[in-house]
């Protein structure tokens, strides 16, 4: 049998993501910050994206980003893996991509107001880490007062018997 196949055409779309790294005065971070991108399947966001990407720092624009390239529609996360030195991290986002097709025109849509949608049909997250580390344990509450306590009881018998002993001695 010999023959041929009618040609078939097909288009695929996948987006592009643009992490935007800043503190909180907007001032791009790249010393150090790095993010993962994982795929949702039902609440387990365990696939990775890609790789771990590094942020860099663009002199023209005067941004600092990291890009993943490759998206479909579907549920993501993105995970800051490494955190500018400094500065605490932030929480996971959460995000689902939703396209919609008219005519040709693909139209985006974000299930987190914190993701952009930009007019190119790709998307943007700003990520605003904040100076200072975070915040330190606090210490201190009721259980310390026991410790004092013993504390002094131990110090105070530790005198009493240097009192006796003294006074042993002088009595021999």
């Amino acid at each position: 049998m010999t023959g041929t196949t009618a040609a078939s055409t097909a288009t695929l779309y996948t987006y592009k993501l643009t992490v935007k790294n800043t503190d909180n005065a907007d001032k791009p971070l790249s010393n150090g910050a790095k993010y993962s991108l994982y795929r949702c399947n039902g609440t387990a966001c365990n696939t990775p994206v890609g790789t771990e990407t590094s942020v860099s720092y663009d002199t023209l624009s005067k941004t600092a980003t990291a890009v993943f390239n490759g998206l479909d529609s579907g549920a993501y996360e993105l995970r800051e893996t490494g955190i500018p030195a400094g500065y605490s991290g932030t929480d996971p986002v959460q995000f689902t991509v939703t396209p919609t097709f008219n005519n040709g025109t693909v139209t985006l849509k974000s299930s987190n107001d914190s993701v952009v949608v930009n007019p190119d049909a790709s998307l943007t997250i700003t990520v605003k880490n904040t100076s200072g580390g975070g915040l330190l344990p606090s210490t201190g509450g009721v259980g310390v007062i026991i410790l004092y306590v013993c504390g002094l009881l131990l110090v105070a018998g530790a005198l009493a018997g240097i009192i006796v002993a003294a006074r042993r001695r002088n009595r021999e």
